[in-house]
């Protein structure tokens, strides 16, 4: 059955009007700065698809907020947008193959795809990078009926402030495939940024997270040690 995705004209426009105009290619805009998160957004050579990049404050390590993102199963509750995710598999260099299935709004139906998450730290700089890289050629996509991203990038990256304070950045540039409108997609693509940084922000409250980061940083002292 071929799955068809169509807005309405009225929508259309209206997502125009929400699609920033650039006057630089490749130049970052701030396009939002709401409930502590800056949304930035610029033009990528190549594609009419926007990357958005979206930044935050929150009041916690490095390692707890790590521990939430090892936490693969339960990423439907906090990243936006996340109808369902698990590991499928963890390679030899420690990065993490995940399954991950996208929401999009209605009347489009949901999007699925494999990522691989890459992950570098640096313990004594208090830095974080996480490089999140769909496989297009991944095996069981598709599943109930979903149609396949086309393509998808993130970038997670944190820098501790002081011990208990961290900056995050979530950036993402995707093409769920479709017939959607491209400034259809660029304004759902927007709003990820921002809802998945708020999420990880009430994650990392929880006491399971606070345990496994400090189980963590014990077993970093016991090597270092």
């Amino acid at each position: 059955m071929k799955h068809v995705c169509t807005f309405s004209a009225l929508m259309v426009i209206i997502c125009a009007f929400l699609s920033p105009v650039f006057a630089e290619d490749g130049a970052w805009q701030l396009v939002r700065d709401e409930d502590g998160v800056q949304t930035f957004s610029r033009q990528v050579e190549g594609t009419d698809f926007l990357e958005f990049e979206a930044v935050i404050e929150i009041s916690a390590s490095v390692d707890l907020l790590d521990a939430v993102l090892l936490d693969v199963a339960n990423y439907s509750q906090w990243m936006a947008k996340c109808n369902g995710s698990e590991l499928v598999e963890t390679l030899d260099d420690g990065s993490l193959m995940i399954y991950y299935i996208q929401a999009l709004p209605w009347p489009c139906s949901d999007r699925d795809m494999v990522f691989n998450a890459i992950t570098t730290k640096d313990r004594d700089k208090g830095i974080m990078e996480i490089l999140l890289q769909m496989d297009p050629d991944a095996a069981g996509v598709g599943r109930d009926k979903r149609i396949p991203m086309r393509t998808f990038q993130g970038r997670i990256y944190m820098a501790a402030i002081d011990k208990d304070k961290t900056e995050v950045r979530y950036r993402v540039i995707a093409d769920p495939a479709g017939t959607i409108p491209v400034s259809a997609v660029n304004a759902f693509t927007k709003t990820i940024p921002e809802g998945t940084l708020l999420g990880m922000k009430k994650m990392a409250v929880k006491e399971k997270y606070i345990k496994a980061a400090m189980q963590s940083q014990k077993r970093d002292s016991g090597k270092n040690g």
